[in-house]
């Protein structure tokens, strides 16, 4: 005879469950509680992503072995990195507020380019009325490239080509933001590197992003 449960038990132990969540998130580090909540954002992502694929009248099925299965995971992985770094630069109390520009192409996939997202705001530096300007009409800029899942680290030739743009736009940091197995990381390039000598994992300088984005 299978037991029956009432909606009240569930609700019960639901909030439980909820009141279990919140102690827990209370009693944390302040370390534990970035990642929970960077957990938590791309729950919501993804669970944005199911609503969104119900409400399409028309579901195809796609073998897990299907090249576009594939396309369409790394695609999904690429987007969660932007929106996870988004969110988290988001939280930084920084002096002035950094404004996130964020470049899509066509049916909202990432768009052409080596740059991702690039951040900016107005510089307030007093310094600048010996070239004729005031304070705020300059920009500090920081250019950004994400990575998702396992995708491989920027080559040297991605690296160049970052660096021919950093100082081009004379950008304040050139950063990249690697959201791998539920951890953000963020990194900024080295300012002096031997090129041709160079492994693309050793030219970036793993940092705290609060000191990023000041």
């Amino acid at each position: 005879m299978k037991e029956k449960i009432k909606k009240t038990d569930l609700s019960k132990a639901g909030y439980k469950a909820a009141k279990t969540r919140a102690q827990n998130y209370a009693s944390a580090s302040a370390e534990e509680k970035t990642r929970i909540d960077e957990i938590r954002h791309l729950a919501a992502i993804k669970a944005n992503q199911t609503r969104k694929l119900k409400k399409s009248p028309i579901r195809e099925k796609i073998k897990p072995t299907d090249w576009n299965a594939a396309v369409e995971k790394a695609e999904n992985t690429g987007k969660a990195a932007i929106e996870i770094t988004k969110w988290r630069i988001s939280q930084i109390a920084s002096k002035t507020k950094w404004q996130i520009v964020e470049f899509m192409g066509k049916a909202g996939k990432e768009s052409v380019g080596i740059v991702d997202l690039l951040a900016i705001r107005k510089s307030h530096e007093r310094n600048v009325k010996k070239a004729g300007l005031k304070p705020g009409d300059l920009f500090e800029i920081i250019l950004i490239q994400t990575k998702g899942g396992n995708a491989a680290l920027p080559t040297i030739d991605d690296i160049r080509r970052l660096r021919i743009l950093g100082r081009y736009y004379n950008s304040k940091f050139i950063m990249l933001s690697e959201w791998k197995e539920y951890q953000l990381n963020f990194y900024v390039l080295k300012e002096n590197f031997e090129k041709k000598k160079s492994h693309p994992k050793d030219v970036w300088i793993k940092i705290p992003i609060s000191e990023i984005f000041q």
